[in-house]
């Protein structure tokens, strides 16, 4: 009678555990579904991923192993640098364009790969590009949409290492305020992708020295070049207009002297 019992307790045990692992085999089939469907990199996004211009020398990197796209401009000593967190399933070399147009105006840009594409797998890469380029002393961590929120989440935590952060097309959820950053948000007045309402509920996180930027006629897309994100609005400007307004703001917060040449 014994032996029945555990026979069948065995075949119950054997049941529950089938479950579990089909479960987990569906969830991990329909994670890497999801995954793999993602906005991929543009022609000029592939193209400024892989030249080198006059100006600024682009060169592939791995970093804490991820890999990276490293845009080192010409002037021989950078101070400042920028770390980009692309937005959620985009492919990272959309983000190439941006990078060449803030790397011009003599800035350090380190454009990082996430894992699937999705920055909340590896949101402290920034540590390990900081470890990479100590001759950096200004460090601003950037992030796109998704890669927004992630960057907002490392600077709250690591702010002794950086000099602020830049927001594009995104919120932040955690207290920035009191960290004595220097804050910059951008984003088209014509996203539809990002929550507005939880923007500006959440917009007390950024502080009062906050510097807010909206461009007249951009999107949520034009940060990147990788076609249309499905919701976002109509542009009326292009993207390489979105782009070169987007490194004037930037350029205005981290190096307004060295990128613009003005006298003090």
């Amino acid at each position: 009678m014994y032996g029945k019992k555990e026979a069948v307790m065995k075949k119950k045990v054997i049941v529950i555990l089938s479950i579990i692992v089909l479960l987990i085999a569906a969830n991990m089939v329909g994670f890497y579904a999801y995954a793999d469907v993602y906005y991929k990199a543009g022609h000029d996004a592939i193209f400024a991923s892989q030249i080198s211009t006059d100006t600024v020398d682009v060169s592939k990197a791995k970093i804490g192993g991820n890999n990276a796209l490293v845009f080192a401009p010409h002037n021989p000593n950078p101070k400042a640098g920028i770390i980009m967190y692309p937005g959620g399933k985009v492919q990272y070399e959309a983000y190439a364009p941006l990078m060449q147009e803030c790397a011009n105006r003599g800035i350090l840009c380190v454009l990082v790969e996430m894992p699937f594409n999705l920055a909340f797998f590896d949101g402290d890469e920034a540590l390990d590009v900081i470890k990479e380029y100590p001759y950096i002393s200004d460090w601003y961590v950037m992030g796109h949409s998704l890669g927004g929120a992630i960057a907002a989440g490392f600077v709250r935590d690591n702010y002794d290492l950086v000099k602020g952060i830049i927001i594009l097309g995104a919120y932040s959820t955690y207290d920035l305020t009191n960290k004595n950053l220097k804050i910059l948000s951008i984003y088209g007045s014509e996203d539809k992708v990002m929550n507005r309402d939880r923007y500006d509920s959440t917009k007390s996180n950024l502080g009062s020295d906050l510097v807010e930027v909206v461009l007249p006629g951009g999107c949520h897309s034009y940060f990147g070049d990788y076609g249309m994100q499905e919701g976002d609005g109509n542009p009326t400007i292009s993207r390489e207009e979105q782009m070169h307004l987007t490194a004037d703001a930037i350029c205005d917060i981290i190096c307004r002297k060295v990128c613009r040449k003005e006298g003090p």
